[in-house]
């Protein structure tokens, strides 16, 4: 009995799944994600997981859906739209940051074209409209690519006063656990979005 007891816990601690179908799993600092950002926190509820990662960035993936796509006979575009409501203080702003990821899955290349995130920036009363990042600024219409990263970045202003938006634009690649393809290494020699590994099929 007490075997059994533990083999259940054992497969609720594994699937993530509590009675009420959701559970948060700490991440491991090693995992990487959008930007090179390390993944803080995973969190899985009702069939979604949620990777939450540095700067409040937070992908979403539907593990049983990619595989509904992955093997039917019509594979169709997955657009996921998650706000996040996340805010944090620095000498200079408070930010809201979205996320958007989107997924294309094709039926005979395993592509996806890219992984897109947008966060906005709001400005201060009187505060020059720049884009922020790190300790560079950048004029609206500059693009730029993460020196560690297969990753490119945009400034433009957003619809809502006094609010700039930074655009990133990262490289995504779908395998399926059983086919014989394997993702290459970014060649950040080469601009994004060249600089984003190739799947090779046999």
């Amino acid at each position: 009995m007490a075997r059994t007891t533990a083999l259940r816990e054992r497969n609720a601690e594994d699937s993530g799944v509590n009675k009420r179908h959701n559970t948060i799993v700490p991440g491991r600092s090693s995992e990487k994600g959008i930007g090179g950002l390390e993944r803080r926190t995973k969190i899985r509820f009702c069939g979604w997981e949620l990777a939450m990662y540095q700067r409040g960035l937070v992908v979403v993936v539907d593990r049983n859906s990619f595989e509904r796509n992955l093997n039917g006979d019509n594979p169709r575009l997955l657009v996921i739209l998650l706000r996040i409501f996340h805010q944090w203080r620095n000498p200079s702003r408070v930010m809201n940051t979205f996320i958007v990821l989107f997924v294309g899955v094709a039926a005979f290349v395993i592509h996806a074209e890219a992984q897109v995130a947008l966060e906005l920036q709001n400005l201060q009363e009187g505060e020059a409209e720049v884009c922020k990042d790190g300790d560079k600024i950048y004029q609206i219409g500059d693009t730029w690519r993460e020196r560690d990263s297969c990753t490119r970045k945009s400034c433009s202003r957003y619809t809502k006063p006094r609010t700039m938006l930074v655009q990133y634009s990262g490289c995504g690649k779908i395998l399926p656990s059983d086919s014989s393809c394997r993702l290459g290494k970014p060649d950040l020699s080469k601009p994004y979005p060249e600089c984003c590994p190739v799947v090779w099929c046999n």
